[in-house]
C-alpha cells in the first residue's frame, strides 16, 4: 500500500509474484485488520479511504464483514481534529468528531488487538478487590501548547466508538516528545520537564468504583464512571521508543521496554511503575508485596537485553508472544535490527541448560523399581494373612 501513489498491490510472499493491484481515486486514509477470514483463512483487510469509501483485500468481501460492528478513528494532525466513523456497507459514516485544544499533536496511540487480559481484578492486601476498567476501545492523544520552554502537554483518552473522552491530564511547563503506551487498564508516557530540566514517567491506572455486572465490555453501553490512579517517576534518559512485552495468556507480570536514545534496551518492571507504591508501607502493602515509592526510577547494568551492544538510530520496537508463557519476542528496527527474547518473570516454564536429565531418569527408574517391589511385597503380606 501507498499513500502516495494511492494504489494497492498483492503479492504472493513466497516468490514476490504480483497477484493483485488496484489504483484508488482517492487518498488512502486507514488500513485496518479484521477479525473475519476469507475460504482460504486469510484474515481481511479494510482499506479506507478519504472519500469514506471502504475497500477489501481480498476484493469483493464486504458480505464478509458485513456483520462484524467495525469502527474506524483517524486523525487530523493539521486540523487537529478526531474523527470517528462506522461501516455501514462499502462506505463509512461520520459518529463523531472532537477539535483537539492545543498548537501540535505529539503521538497517539491505541491498545493492540491482541492484548489479552488474565484478571480482571487486583487483590489488595486486605482481601478487597479493585475491579480494573477494561475498555478496548481506548485511544491516547498528546497535545502540545506554547513554547517548549513554556508550554505544557494534555495527555487524553478517547473511546473510539462512542468519542466520550475519559481522562484529561494537564502538564504545564512540559514539552515533547512523549510516548504513550496503553495497555489493559493503565496509561503510560515519557515526557520532558522544562521546569525541572529532567525526563518524567507517568502512569496511571483506571479502575471502576463497584464490580460490574458482567465482564463483558460495550463502548454504547458502558460501566460506571472510573477512577484513576496516577504517580510519577523520574526518568533516566530520553527514549527513543517505548513497548510493552506481550504473552500468550498474559500471566506473566508485564515489562515496559525503553529504547533509549543512546542506543540500549531497557527492560522496566511493571511494579516499579506501579501508582499504588506508598511512600510508608502498611502490612496490607508489604502482604500485597508492593515496592515503597522512591522518585528515581533506577536501573541495575542487569535490566539492559542489548547486554553491550549499541542500536544505531532505534525508530521503534515490536513484541510478540511465543508458546512459553513466560517469554515474549522483541524486534527493535532502525538503522540496526535487533532480535531477542525477554522473558520479565524468568523461565518458569523452562528447564535450565544445566538440568540433570541422567539424574531424574536414574531416580524416576528407581521409583518405578520400589513400586514393583513394594506392591509384590503388599500381595505376599495379603496372602499369608488369609491363609492365617
Amino acid at each position: 500500500l501507498s499513500s502516495g501513489i494511492n494504489a494497492e498491490y498483492g503479492l504472493n510472499p513466497l516468490d514476490g509474484v504480483l497477484q493483485y493491484q488496484k489504483e484508488y481515486n482517492a487518498k488512502l486514509a486507514q488500513v485496518q485488520l479484521t477479525s473475519a477470514e476469507d475460504n482460504e483463512f486469510a484474515k481481511v483487510l479494510l482499506i479506507l479511504t478519504d472519500d469514506n469509501k471502504v475497500h477489501t483485500y481480498p476484493p469483493d468481501l464486504h458480505d464478509i464483514v458485513e456483520d462484524i460492528p467495525l469502527y474506524f478513528t483517524l486523525v487530523y494532525p493539521d486540523k487537529m481534529l478526531l474523527k470517528g466513523l462506522v461501516l455501514k456497507g462499502d462506505r463509512a459514516e461520520e459518529t463523531w468528531s472532537t477539535h483537539l485544544r492545543g498548537d501540535r499533536i505529539l503521538s497517539v496511540n491505541s491498545k493492540a488487538t491482541n492484548d489479552a487480559v488474565y484478571s480482571q481484578g487486583r487483590v489488595l492486601g486486605d482481601r478487597s478487590v479493585l475491579h480494573k476498567y477494561i475498555n478496548p476501545n481506548v485511544m491516547a492523544v498528546a497535545v502540545e501548547s506554547g513554547t517548549a520552554e513554556k508550554g505544557q502537554v494534555d495527555v487524553q483518552l478517547y473511546d473510539m466508538v462512542s468519542g466520550t473522552q475519559l481522562y484529561h491530564a494537564r502538564h504545564k511547563q512540559y514539552s515533547g516528545p512523549v510516548h504513550l503506551l496503553v495497555v489493559e487498564n493503565w496509561l503510560l508516557y515519557h515526557m520532558w520537564c522544562s521546569k525541572l530540566r529532567r525526563y518524567e514517567v507517568v502512569v496511571a491506572e483506571f479502575f471502576l468504583p463497584s464490580a460490574p455486572n458482567t465482564t463483558e465490555f460495550s463502548s454504547l453501553h458502558p460501566h460506571s464512571s472510573s477512577f484513576s490512579l496516577q504517580q510519577a517517576y523520574i526518568a533516566t534518559s530520553p527514549l527513543a521508543a517505548m513497548a510493552v512485552t506481550t504473552t500468550l495468556k498474559s500471566i506473566t507480570n508485564r515489562a515496559v521496554l525503553f529504547a533509549e536514545t543512546s542506543g540500549r534496551i531497557a527492560v522496566v518492571p511493571k511494579a516499579l511503575l506501579d501508582p499504588r507504591r506508598p511512600t510508608i508501607p502498611t502490612p496490607e502493602d508489604r502482604q500485597e508485596q508492593l515496592i515503597p515509592y522512591t522518585p528515581q526510577l533506577s536501573l541495575s547494568p542487569m535490566s539492559y537485553v542489548t547486554y553491550n551492544k549499541t542500536l544505531q538510530d532505534i525508530r521503534g520496537m515490536v513484541t510478540g508472544v511465543t508458546g512459553l508463557e513466560s517469554t515474549s519476542l522483541l524486534f527493535v528496527y532502525g538503522t540496526d535490527l535487533y532480535f531477542t527474547r525477554v522473558t520479565p518473570a524468568k523461565t518458569f516454564d523452562m528447564l535450565n541448560e544445566d538440568f540433570d536429565y541422567y539424574l531424574i531418569g536414574l531416580v524416576l527408574l528407581g521409583l518405578c523399581f520400589g513400586t514393583i517391589v513394594t506392591q509384590a511385597l503388599a500381595e505376599n503380606k495379603a496372602l499369608n494373612k488369609k491363609w492365617k
